[in-house]
């Protein structure tokens, strides 16, 4: 998440920061601000991250509706040079100057509407795409833990919520569907950075408060990709990497637990596709998410490269470890047409 928004946050809802976020990039962009600010501002390849493309029933903040992806993905076809990722990479590993039109599309997680929905819409397009499903999720139908918290809070008919977190205990209105968007969003945020048994423990303390009873996690399998979705991506042309087994905030395990996340997730989709697997996702992306322990396992567990979520460009002098991204929201295609111009809301 950006300094603006966890700026806005403190003052106004999810939704309203986001319109903050999106007026502004129209006064940057039709003022001519983008424009000018892009002459001075680094320059590079850009890698596009998307999470879930047109699904109604997950964590929201990952969502970009169907008709909005059309519609960025024909702007890419027609500004820009939409390229594998590893094309670009072919630049940084060699030196040779990386084409500032040049942008790469990927997926983190493992959403079936990636197979469903993006998969059809990139063919059609004469794109490719690199996904970063996560395995247990691909491989068992174990849900993300934001999703449960999703569906928790939706189907909750409690106008008022009463959560406690480690350090406090915080109320949340839920008596409207932006309410209920904007205290999911901020109970992800909280407990995301917890160790994945904090996390489990927090969700049915959440499940008590929202009073909410029954199987969440089974209602939410068809959610996500299973192997043969994965498979099948791999055999129309995109390149499938690594986004650990369980999505776990990295710093937070012991060293036999990173090893396993790093190391077995690439062991279990190389037998999955029965060919190397040379990227890797870094759950939630930011650098707090991982430290110089988690780079330096990753670089040693035989990966190429890593994608984090910090904003940035791809250039000469880019860290193969280090490779940052633009996340895509859901919003007016000129986000992403001043994102791209390297102006970072």
């Amino acid at each position: 998440m950006g300094r603006l928004k966890s700026m806005l946050l403190r003052v106004v809802s999810y939704r309203q920061a986001e319109n903050v976020k999106t007026v502004l990039s129209l006064i940057i962009f039709y003022s001519g601000i983008a424009f000018f600010l892009s002459l001075f501002l680094r320059k590079g390849a850009s890698f596009l991250l998307y999470h879930s493309v047109g699904s109604s029933g997950v964590f929201q903040d990952n969502v970009v509706r169907e008709d909005l992806f059309r519609e960025q993905i024909a702007f890419l076809r027609k500004k820009y040079k939409v390229v594998p990722l590893t094309d670009i990479l072919d630049h940084l590993q060699s030196g040779t100057r990386i084409p500032s039109n040049y942008v790469a599309i990927t997926f983190d997680d493992g959403y079936r509407d990636n197979w469903e929905t993006a998969l059809p819409i990139l063919k059609e397009a004469g794109m490719t795409a690199t996904f970063f499903p996560t395995v247990d999720v691909v491989e068992n139908g174990e849900p993300f833990f934001y999703d449960v918290i999703h569906a928790i809070v939706q189907k909750s008919d409690k106008p008022e919520i009463h959560v406690k977190f480690k350090r406090r205990e915080v109320a949340f209105s839920l008596r409207n569907a932006q309410d209920k968007e904007d205290a999911i969003l901020r109970i992800v945020l909280e407990i995301r950075k917890e160790r994945p048994e904090e996390r489990r423990e927090f969700i049915e303390t959440l499940r008590d408060a929202c009073a909410v009873k029954g199987n969440i996690k089974d209602n939410l399998k068809d959610l996500y990709m299973t192997i043969s979705h994965v498979r099948d991506l791999e055999r129309n042309g995109m390149e499938i990497g690594s986004h650990t087994l369980t999505h776990p905030n990295l710093p937070t395990l012991t060293e036999n637990e990173l090893a396993r996340e790093v190391e077995n997730s690439k062991k279990r989709l190389e037998t999955i596709l029965g060919k190397s697997i040379k990227g890797f996702s870094y759950p939630f992306g930011k650098r707090a998410n991982f430290n110089d322990q988690v780079l330096s396992k990753t670089r040693g567990a035989g990966y190429k490269y890593a994608v984090s979520t910090e904003y940035g460009k791809v250039s000469g002098n880019t860290d193969m470890f280090l490779l940052p991204r633009i996340g895509v929201r859901n919003a007016s295609l000129c986000r992403l047409k001043v994102n791209l111009m390297g102006v970072p809301l």
